[in-house]
């Protein structure tokens, strides 16, 4: 299997990566990413960074595509990017149109006004979707006392019913520049060859840049209340428990940080099994991972399913599981070494691979033009760095890492009762 990355920038500021993988050999995929999102709008215009993407996807609803050439396609809002991306055959036919395609979103040549009004139902429905789901009461409550929670990227209905075309051109025109642009591209295909076709369809694209800042620092610090408890009322047939711990540490992201963070996530997993086991407590699925929002803030994430009243106890269980942690790290201990080893197989037998796809490429891709700091590697070398930081991983080091993230005074504890009657959110201690 290779990964051959090329990346380079064009004179007009436009940022290109070319993977070169026989991870997939049928198909392509190819993305246009912009380091533009609902930050960009100002609060009166919550929703238009999404309306502009809907209407830029236009290619897709009404089929402007090559004759007899099947493309998959899908758009993205959030809060520090807007991405578009297309999945073809591996053809020279397919990859160039593809390209001719994101071109035309990136000239705004898909922002048609008499689309606007249908394109607006179509968000709207989206939105209307959205709030009614378990995933954003989640994250209302999650960012309860921060800047996000009034500015979620799906945007707010009654001001999308209201905005206008001319807006919609206008935000396009401000922050639709090439310098916050990146042409991404994944397949098994020839590098130069590709490279000639992005140089050819963008590199006469040029518009004035525009060096606002992309207004990142608008949000608030979270402040977790201890032990806080919020109930939500959904129409699941089990209960969940989710736990969501503050762990946003400064200082660059780099493998051993990755390494370490996932080696602890599954060290808490195993510790709280074996807790919740020596309680006889009877759960069903018990997850531990780390998780980022809007590439802001990076948390725990402990979920519990379960399908009795079990939630005082549970939380009982888990306070003690940190209080061993922090005091002695016995549980840590304990796994450790056999969770060492485990990762380590993980990644020699190869079997990392096996989890990768085109998708994960590209979204590596798209990460690296957006995040800027992490360098861009192919999995080969990911996979040799990966190896040797866990041979020469130690106990002190996640002991280190459990001292400076794991406090219990700062989860935030989201209980979701499956009683089948209210979907509506309820808050409350």
């Amino acid at each position: 299997m290779k990964d051959r990355i090329s990346e380079s920038t064009l004179p007009n500021g436009l940022a290109y990566c070319v993977r070169e993988t026989d991870i997939e050999k049928d198909e392509v995929m190819l993305s246009l990413a912009l380091k533009v999102g609902s930050l960009h709008e100002p609060d009166s215009e919550n929703g238009l960074a999404h309306v502009v993407e809907h209407m830029s996807m236009v290619f897709d609803k009404y089929g402007y595509y090559a004759d007899d050439v099947q493309y998959n396609s899908i758009g993205l809002t959030d809060f520090d990017r807007t991405v578009y991306v297309i999945k073809c055959p591996k053809s020279i036919e397919a990859i160039r149109h593809g390209l001719f395609i994101l071109k035309q979103i990136a000239l705004g040549n898909y922002l048609k006004i008499e689309a606007l009004d249908e394109i607006k139902q179509d968000v709207l429905k989206e939105v209307i979707t959205n709030n009614e789901g378990r995933k954003s009461k989640v994250f209302k409550i999650v960012f309860e006392h921060s800047f996000y929670k009034t500015r979620i990227p799906m945007g707010d209905e009654e001001i999308i019913e209201n905005l206008s075309f001319k807006q919609i051109k206008a935000f396009h025109e401000k922050w639709y520049t090439p310098d916050r642009m990146a042409v991404n591209i994944a397949g098994d295909i020839i590098t130069d060859e590709v490279i000639k076709f992005i140089e050819t369809e963008f590199g006469s694209f040029s518009r004035p840049s525009n060096a606002e800042s992309n207004n990142i620092n608008r949000c608030f610090q979270l402040n977790l209340e201890a032990g806080a408890i919020k109930k939500v009322f959904t129409s699941w047939g089990v209960n969940h428990i989710e736990m969501y711990i503050s762990c946003m540490i400064s200082g660059e992201k780099n493998i051993k940080n990755e390494v370490c963070n996932n080696i602890l996530a599954i060290l808490i997993e195993k510790a709280c099994v074996h807790a919740l086991q020596e309680s006889s407590l009877e759960v069903s699925f018990i997850s531990s991972t780390f998780v980022d929002f809007m590439n802001c803030y990076r948390f725990l994430r402990i979920q519990i399913v379960y399908c009795s009243d079990l939630h005082e106890k549970i939380i009982d269980v888990i306070e003690r599981v940190f209080d061993h942690i922090q005091k002695d790290s016995l549980f840590l201990k304990f796994y450790f070494e056999e969770t060492k080893q485990e990762y380590l197989e993980y990644f020699i037998s190869k079997a990392y691979l096996s989890d990768l796809g085109l998708s994960n490429l590209m979204e590596e891709s798209i990460d690296h033009f957006i995040l800027e700091d992490n360098p861009l590697i192919s999995y080969e070398q990911r996979i040799l760095r990966y190896i040797k930081v866990i041979e020469n991983l130690f106990y002190v080091d996640i002991r280190i890492l459990a001292q400076q993230l794991i406090r219990y005074k700062d989860c935030l504890i989201l209980i979701f009762q499956g009683n089948g009657q209210d979907s509506s959110l309820a808050m409350g201690e």
